[in-house]
């Protein structure tokens, strides 16, 4: 669990930034689908190894990027199709922050076999185990509470700012 809180709290951080010029109904739905391609990999891989140990080697192709673009692309054709490449674009972009973020995690392997099945071999920092995370997560949410109030600083300027325009 708190490796999935630091996967959404790091995709929030560099998601939103990107968004402030673009303020709109259109943005939300796509941080939502870039959020879920931060913990898909988790999600389709960690409850079924956990629970069944048996099929660890099946699941754990979802967490690696070669199945997670199959992952992604058959999640993306639920979409309409107006909008099915930005939200593939978005789970990748996520997906390719989970497993970068994995990268700097000491786990089993101390790191992500980035060139599977070309090749097993693992690349990774191994900066940190992962209950290491647990002492981070104020520091997320302390950011992410100053990221927002910045956003909302910046919207109320904004929008006083076209109050004015239209007065004059």
């Amino acid at each position: 669990m708190p490796d999935l809180m630091t996967h959404v709290a790091i995709s929030h951080l560099i998601k939103r930034p990107f968004e402030l010029k673009q303020e709109s109904s259109k943005t939300v739905p796509m941080r939502t689908v870039f959020y879920l391609g931060t913990i898909l990999p988790d999600v389709l891989s960690r409850p079924f190894y956990i629970l069944f140990p048996v099929t660890r080697e099946w699941v754990s192709l979802y967490h690696h990027p070669v199945g997670f673009i199959l992952i992604a692309t058959l999640f993306a054709l639920f979409f309409d199709p107006t909008i099915w490449k930005r939200a593939w674009m978005h789970l990748m972009a996520g997906g390719m922050l989970h497993f970068l973020l994995d990268s700097f995690q000491k786990q089993i392997a101390s790191g992500i076999a980035w060139l599977w099945p070309f090749s097993w071999r693992i690349y990774g920092y191994g900066l940190m185990e992962a209950g290491d995370i647990l002492h981070y997560i104020p520091l997320w949410i302390s950011l992410i509470i100053i990221m927002e109030m910045g956003f909302y600083y910046i919207r109320r300027k904004r929008q006083t700012h076209s109050v004015k325009e239209h007065l004059v």
